[in-house]
């Protein structure tokens, strides 16, 4: 999925698994999978967030930030 309204956050900071239930294990930038988001790392509008969770967890994160579906 695109970063959507977490362009320019970083995935771990923004708390994504507290609200949804889903962890952010990766994310595909310039055709590299990058799985260790250090705390300068912020989302590009480029970017491809990979999660993981359960089927309603990931219905809770596309509640959360909907403009993330691709």
């Amino acid at each position: 999925m695109r970063p959507g309204p977490l362009e320019g956050k970083n995935p771990l900071a923004a708390r994504i698994r507290e609200r949804t239930g889903c962890t952010v294990v990766a994310v595909e930038r310039d055709h590299e999978i990058l799985m260790e988001f250090p705390p300068s790392f912020a989302l590009a509008p480029g970017d491809a967030i990979y999660i993981c969770g359960t089927a309603e967890a990931v219905n809770l994160y596309y509640d959360e930030y909907p403009a993330s579906r691709l």
